[in-house]
């Protein structure tokens, strides 16, 4: 029989006991790091802008206040405009798709003696059926919708957890005496 001496091996099963609560610590704060980060970016940025506006006002939770105003509309404002700018381009995206369905998908052939033309022109029979014209066209309208909606459901996150999330930090520093 097989003698092992742990002793021997301890060291190691120690390195692999910190590397594996190591890895365990680093899943657990994964979700989050990317916001402490961003925060602490931010923090830098505007810190210069704080002590201004603080000179200026001499009170440290009402300036605190209006720099999370200020980024939050810094970062709202450009977020409508792209989703209004993306919202229209899913809308055109679907009005020209239905009437490239209309029209058909594919276009005619030039050189007909290919074998590619041959692919396509088969390509084209199949998709100038009022049955697939139809299937394509709910497909169509079902992808634009579900883009919409994702789109929406983004901006409402954004809108009702962020900013609600933001305001009790905000009240606090306004609140507290320092």
């Amino acid at each position: 029989m097989i003698r092992i001496d742990f002793k021997e091996y301890r060291k190691y099963i120690v390195v692999a006991i910190i590397i594996l609560t190591l890895y365990l610590a680093y899943l657990i704060v994964k979700p989050i790091l990317i916001p402490i980060l961003t925060g602490g970016v931010l923090a830098y940025i505007f810190y210069p802008l704080y002590k201004l506006i603080n000179k200026k006002i001499k009170i440290k939770a009402v300036s605190a206040a209006l720099i999370s105003f200020l980024i939050i509309l810094l970062v709202f404002i450009p977020g409508f405009f792209l989703v209004n700018a993306v919202s229209g381009e899913i809308y055109q995206a679907y009005i020209l798709g239905k009437q490239r369905i209309g029209v058909g998908l594919i276009s005619e052939c030039i050189n007909k003696d290919t074998g590619i033309c041959n692919i396509v022109n088969l390509i084209r029979g199949y998709t100038s059926e009022p049955r697939v014209q139809f299937y394509l066209d709910q497909g169509l309208g079902k992808l634009s919708s579900n883009l919409a909606e994702t789109l929406t459901s983004f901006v409402e996150f954004s809108m009702f957890q962020t900013l609600p999330a933001l305001a009790p930090i905000s009240l606090v520093r306004f609140v507290s005496p320092n």
